[in-house]
Parts: structure tokens; C-alpha cells; sequence
């Protein structure tokens, strides 16, 4: 399944990866409004204020849903994305990332941000991708030493996927010494915001 696509068959250096297969429990406990699908204060959707802010900074773009909420497609259906569907998205982030990566084949790497942080200041998306062309296998901005997103992670991690599980995901996976890890610390708080709560989707997009 994909959206409405310009995307050419030409190898990828830089993928991008939005997942995107929660549920967003904490903004609505009953389950019958989808945070992605809120709307900001400038009237975008979350997903598609995601969706946006990393389109520019990379080649091609993936987003990651579950099987429950494969109707977020609407909200992008005009941009050049693919989607992907994971089966176990429930299971966890693990488990939505390893399917994001199984699923595109870069050439240089990934760069990975989470569908509800649409804050992300663009200059955080640029050192990121500074990051990955400099050859560091895993880049990752900091906020007042808060790690944040987006995640940039070489063309080798393919052969690291045997350390993430559903619920072993990739924070937890970043803290292996043997991985290493460039921190980078930036002034951009928006590296370390989500979408929680309905009142957050009042801030400055």
C-alpha cells in the first residue's frame, strides 16, 4: 500500500522513516480520536506537520502504521510517501522500527523521527543528515541532555536488527557502547517534544 507518489525506482541514499503505529493511548484513553490526526494550531493534522518537516531532508520517505490505523493515509495522500503496514505494531516500537528498516534498502542510511513530534526544528534535521554523511553510524540530537529525534542510523544497522525486539527498542539499543553513538547537542526543544496530550498541540508549529 503507498500514497500518491512522485518517488522514481532510483537507489536511495537517505530514507526517511516516520512510524507511526501507536495508538495514542495518553491523548485519548478511550481509543475513539487519533492523535495523528489532530489538528495544530496553524489547522495541519500531526502526522502530515511530521511528515513535512522531514520531507525535506530526505530522499525518499516511509511512513509506519499499524493495521488499526491505515486510514492516516488520507492525511498525506497528495505528499510523495510510501506506507508501510507492520502486523505486530501493538507489540511495540520495536517492532514498528524493525519492520521501517526491513522494509527500505538506503544506501547511505536512515533517518528516523517519530510521527508525533512535529516541533522538530529543521537545523535539527540538517545535522542529523550532516551526521550521516560525515560516516557516523548513529547520530542522535540532545536537548539539555535529554536524548531527542531524529535518529540518523548508518546503512550497516541491517546487521545489528538481531538487538531490537518489540519492546527492546532503539533507545534502549543506542546505549550498547559497541554501537557508538555521536550525541549531538542542539538548542532545539522541539527535538524532545511529543504529542501526549491535547494540550499539546497548542504550541508554535
Amino acid at each position: 500500500m503507498h500514497t500518491k507518489t512522485s518517488l522514481s525506482h532510483a537507489p536511495v541514499a537517505v530514507q526517511g522513516l516516520l512510524l507511526a503505529g501507536g495508538r495514542g493511548r495518553r491523548f485519548d484513553p478511550s481509543g475513539q480520536t487519533s492523535k495523528l490526526q489532530a489538528r495544530l494550531a496553524n489547522g495541519a493534522s500531526v502526522l502530515r506537520a511530521s511528515c513535512e518537516r522531514i520531507l525535506p531532508w530526505v530522499d525518499a520517505l516511509a511512513i509506519v502504521l499499524g493495521e488499526h490505523n491505515q486510514a492516516l493515509c488520507q492525511e498525506v495522500i497528495d505528499l510523495p510517501v510510501k506506507v508501510l503496514v507492520c502486523p505486530e505494531a501493538d507489540d511495540g516500537l520495536g517492532a514498528t522500527l524493525s519492520c521501517g528498516l526491513r522494509g527500505t534498502t538506503p544506501t547511505l542510511g536512515w533517518i528516523i523521527a517519530l510521527a508525533d513530534m512535529p516541533y522538530i526544528d529543521p537545523s535539527t534535521y540538517g545535522l542529523v543528515l550532516n551526521g550521516l554523511r560525515s560516516g557516523f553510524g548513529a547520530i542522535r540530537p540532545t536537548f539539555e541532555g535529554e536524548p531527542g529525534h531524529p535518529v540518523g542510523l548508518g546503512r550497516q544497522w541491517p546487521s545489528k536488527l538481531g538487538g531490537l525486539s518489540a519492546k527492546r527498542g532503539l533507545g534502549t539499543l543506542l546505549q550498547d557502547p559497541d554501537i557508538g553513538l555521536e550525541a549531538l547537542a542542539v538548542s532545539d526543544a522541539g527535538c524532545v517534544r511529543d504529542i501526549d496530550y491535547p494540550t499539546d498541540l497548542d504550541r508554535p508549529v
